[in-house]
């Protein structure tokens, strides 16, 4: 844990004002939760995604995100029925809800606390932490060196850890999938939030999201970047991150 400068001046109205957060110790996963993980899950519970209950997820055409029925966390970005050579990648098509109900069985699972990162947990610790150099990505200032994105991704996932990670040991904060967070979104969330542990508005409709993905561009991959989902949203662009308390 430790104090930050949260939000940026450089980017959209909802990033700012900058201000000073302090937030407690906690432990961040060193990668995005991957397929293989996720089926454990899946395995032992016989939970059933939003995805799988209604009418699919959003999958990547090559130019446009387009819904269709049968796609799940089993698939990749373009709808195909991933190989399991590719359970290293970042699970994906999961709604804010799946992200929930998994944290909730391995919390029983362990007897230890996981859950999503709260959106300051997450800004903090892609920046680096208490070790921070100040960098406008997740260890870096170029973005080739930490993030797949548009310019170097193929459209696609990657297998987690393949790129540098930050001052942290963390990997993958900045593209490849999209993160969910615990928070509920407030656009101007910023003008009054709380200096210590801020979790957000109290209620809302969406819910927050972080990192960008493989298809993101430079700007929006940055680590003050904010962007948000419905609940049940899903696509292939979607993941998450364990945080478990310390």
């Amino acid at each position: 844990g430790g104090t930050f400068q949260m939000g940026s001046n450089e980017g959209k109205k909802n990033e700012k004002p900058v201000h000073p957060v302090t937030v407690s110790d906690f432990y961040m996963g060193k990668y995005e939760v991957t397929i293989e993980k996720f089926k454990e899950f899946i395995d032992e519970t016989g939970y059933q995604t939003d995805a799988e209950k209604g009418d699919g997820s959003y999958i990547w055409n090559g130019s446009a995100w387009t819904k269709r029925i049968g796609i799940n966390w089993k698939c990749d970005a373009q709808g195909n029925l991933r190989n399991q050579s590719e359970y290293n990648h970042p699970v994906i098509h999961v709604c804010w809800n799946d992200a929930v109900a998994y944290c909730d069985w391995l919390s029983r699972k362990t007897g230890k606390s996981y859950r999503l990162p709260t959106e300051a947990e997450w800004e903090y610790a892609a920046r680096g932490g208490n070790k921070s150099q100040g960098y406008t990505y997740s260890g870096n200032n170029t973005i080739d060196d930490v993030a797949w994105y548009y310019g170097n991704s193929g459209s696609k996932t990657h297998a987690v850890g393949q790129k540098q990670a930050n001052e942290l040991g963390i990997h993958d904060m900045n593209g490849n999938v999209w993160e969910w967070c615990s928070d509920w979104y407030g656009y101007d969330y910023y003008a009054n939030c709380p200096s210590s542990n801020p979790k957000g508005p109290s209620g809302g409709s969406r819910h927050v999201n972080r990192g960008n993905c493989f298809n993101g561009d430079a700007l929006s991959c940055r680590s003050a970047y904010r962007n948000d989902y419905n609940p049940d949203d899903r696509g292939g662009y979607l993941g998450f991150r364990l945080v478990c308390a310390k």
